[in-house]
């Protein structure tokens, strides 16, 4: 499983969205694609604040919406823990599904090695 970040989602909004995600993306099954509810809001936080909310909302509910499973955030994680960037994946992943085992996509990973 999945679970891709807002840089990943926006990519595919580009004009010339990244051939080696799009090829990445075709070999991945659809029941295996998830985005968070934090994701749906930066996303849709970001189509408000552009010059073209109509052109973004429209590609989203096109190319984007349809492919991917919604992931709730875990309300019982909301219980202090302390962060580091060596844990900031696990850490996210626990926060949507600690009971499914996912696979983080997100573009920026510089700061997570």
């Amino acid at each position: 499983m999945y679970l891709f970040d807002t840089d990943t989602l926006s990519n595919l909004l580009a004009k010339r969205p990244s051939a080696r995600l799009l090829h990445r993306l075709g070999e991945v099954p659809a029941a295996a694609q998830f985005t968070s509810s934090i994701t749906v809001g930066e996303i849709c936080y970001g189509l408000h604040k552009s010059s073209r909310p109509d052109y973004y909302r429209e590609r989203l509910e096109r190319l984007v919406w349809p492919h991917v499973q919604i992931v709730p955030f875990y309300r019982p994680f909301l219980r202090c823990r302390q962060a580091t960037k060596s844990i900031a994946s696990s850490l996210i992943r626990d926060a949507f599904r600690p009971d499914k085992a996912l696979s983080l996509a997100w573009g920026n990973v510089c700061g997570y090695r």
